[in-house]
């Protein structure tokens, strides 16, 4: 979801070029798995990889509809999550996904409980958009629920934040056009800010 509009306009640009997605939480070996190149948050990748930057930074946030809200409180401390809905993650590679949070000038992660697990972002956010629980996802996946009032923000002053969302692919190996084509399509689509 946070790459998806480079996906698509990509994809309408080079309509011969066949592009596979794979999606894994667990950190693949590219070349055991046959993959050109794979997609990460943040920009720390192992030293023969090259990162080309996809999206601009951004928070993981807790939402939750306005009738969550009105039925059991918003939140105002990381410690009333305790008595609180909340939709558990499971990573295939790592068991649950914990939640992030920036207290003062660290990250904190912390394991919480909750009603609801799944095991990907549709899921998840099926889950915040019927009012079943609340949910930390990455605030641009859920930015027009937000401009709509249909999802709201809990903790925002403790959103912790990623560097942003990262191609990666292996120094040391030949490019091969159509992944040169991806890259270049993604580089000349990022806000002039974001571009390296």
């Amino acid at each position: 979801p946070l790459f998806a509009p480079i996906l698509a306009g990509f994809i309408d640009e080079y309509p011969d070029i066949e592009l596979e997605i794979f999606a894994d939480d667990a950190l693949s070996d590219l070349t055991a798995g046959g993959f050109d190149a794979g997609v990460r948050m943040g920009e720390m990748l192992e030293a023969d990889m090259i990162a080309v930057r996809l999206s601009g930074p951004f928070r993981f946030v807790i939402a939750g509809t306005p009738d969550y809200f009105a039925r059991f409180g918003k939140p105002q401390t990381i410690a009333e999550l305790a008595q609180h809905r909340c939709i558990r993650l499971r990573l295939a590679s790592s068991g649950m996904m914990p939640w992030t949070f920036q207290v003062g000038n660290r990250e904190e992660e912390i394991q919480i409980s909750g009603p609801v697990i799944v095991n990907d972002f549709a899921a998840m956010m099926m889950a915040m958009r019927t009012g079943a629980a609340l949910g930390m996802i990455a605030e641009p996946i859920i930015k027009h629920e937000l401009a709509e009032g249909t999802l709201e923000l809990a903790l925002d002053d403790f959103a912790a934040s990623s560097a942003g969302l990262f191609l990666y692919y292996p120094s040391r190996k030949q490019v091969m056009p159509k992944l040169r084509a991806l890259i270049d399509y993604a580089r000349d689509h990022l806000p002039p800010d974001l571009r390296s």
